[in-house]
């Protein structure tokens, strides 16, 4: 009877079995271990077997199993340590005599485990945070960076060139942007990225941002904006702030200073013709208008009564001013106030009488005798002078009555379309 140890093939269980048996380095293997009778000596009636061990002591056998005459048979080993080289040999005998054979000894080595190295990671900031930043035209922000389980990490987008595995560098002063800055670090387990972007602020000044106020008599009738206008106390008026951007301004405030004759009228404020809630004396906030935006704003005012105002003509100014970054920028505007006298008040009152009264008193007596003889005579014709004028005065006074009704009436009706 011949046999021999013919061939060896042998494989890892699940991997799930590899990874759980990581932390010792143990993998559990198989093999299958083939054999072949080549004679079986006239008797077919056969039982084979292995015995595989870490020497040639062997030290284990796997079940007998029963064959008929001869040709190839196989077994399968389990429970065999990772990276070991094993020896092994087949076993033959008949079922009914006691004569075992061994075949030659050979060896095989299981495989040793792929080791898994953890990933790496990587944190890159940019003057302590995460994701992007924004910062002022020319100047610099503060990259920094940690990893873990990195051995080297190369630079890319706004820098380059190899890094260290944690670190911190300057920018420089930066004149354009957006810029993004990339980290990418390797290791035995792979690679990883990590990214922020620096943005700049708009720069400022290329088209300087611009400021006009102007203002309107509504009790007038105005329908155009002035720089300034004619008013009477207790009248009505319009304030219009146009503010055009030019290369773009940030967290824009708006304030206006009015004379305290001059008195903001409630609920009255519109931002691009849309009423708004605020109060424009304390400044309001218009945000951040792009490059190019204009923004108008417009609310009504009450000048104060007369009382409040001395005869004559009275200046009040108006300042509207606007802040951003640090910056600031007005323009104002005046309304010119008439308080007029009572016709027919005297200015001066005489406290008595002095000696060069009797002076006069003969000159002037004859001049009015001589005046009253022409008047009834009718050499001056006084009566016919008196109607004329008074012709005239009824007409004047009858078209400025017409003309405070038309005001009158247009102011009304500009007052609801503006309120309503």
């Amino acid at each position: 009877m011949k046999f021999s140890s013919k061939k060896l093939f042998f494989e890892n269980l699940l991997a799930l079995l590899i990874l759980f048996n990581f932390a010792s380095f143990s993998f559990a293997a198989s093999a299958i271990l083939y054999g072949e009778v080549t004679d079986d000596g006239g008797d077919p009636y056969l039982y084979v077997w292995f015995q595989y061990g870490e020497t040639t002591a062997y030290g284990f056998e796997t079940p007998r199993q029963p064959k008929y005459g001869f040709g190839e048979f196989t077994a399968t080993v389990s429970g065999l340590k990772d990276c070991t080289t094993y020896h092994y040999r087949a076993v033959v005998k008949h079922q009914n005599y006691d004569d075992t054979k061994y075949g030659e000894d050979k060896i095989f080595t299981t495989p040793c485990p792929s080791i898994t190295y953890p990933a790496p990671t990587v944190d890159l900031k940019v003057n302590g945070y995460d994701g992007s930043v924004t910062i002022p035209y020319n100047s610099s922000a503060i990259l920094s960076w940690t990893s873990n389980n990195a051995n080297y990490c190369v630079a890319s987008g706004a820098w380059s060139g190899a890094k260290e595995t944690s670190g911190s560098e300057s920018t420089g002063k930066l004149t354009s942007g957006p810029r993004t800055y990339t980290l990418t670090c390797y290791g035995l387990g792979g690679s990883a990225s990590d990214s922020v972007t620096i943005y700049l602020q708009q720069v400022l000044g290329a088209v300087a941002p611009t400021l006009q106020k102007k203002v309107r008599n509504l009790s007038d009738g105005q329908t155009q904006f002035f720089d300034s206008v004619y008013a009477d106390p207790s009248e009505v008026l319009e304030f219009q702030i146009v503010i055009y951007a030019g290369s773009g301004v940030q967290n824009l405030i708006l304030k206006d200073i009015l004379s305290e004759k001059i008195t903001l009228r409630p609920n009255s404020l519109k931002i691009d013709g849309i009423s708004t809630s605020g109060d424009i004396v304390s400044g309001i906030s218009l945000g951040n208008l792009s490059p190019n935006q204009t923004k108008t704003i417009t609310f009504l005012a009450d000048i104060a009564p007369a009382n409040q105002f001395s005869f004559g003509q009275t200046n009040l100014t108006n300042t509207a001013t606007i802040y951003w970054n640090g910056n600031s920028l007005s323009d104002t505007t005046t309304i010119i106030v008439k308080k007029t006298a009572v016709a027919g008040v005297a200015t001066g009152i005489s406290t008595g009488f002095d000696h060069s009264f009797f002076k006069y008193l003969f000159p002037t007596s004859i001049f009015g005798l001589v005046l009253v003889w022409l008047f009834r005579s009718h050499i001056i014709k006084w009566e016919e002078w008196l109607d004329g004028m008074k012709e005239k005065y009824q007409k004047f006074r009858a078209e400025k009555l017409l003309k405070m009704k038309i005001v009158k009436a247009r102011t009304e009706k500009f007052l609801k379309e503006i309120l309503f």
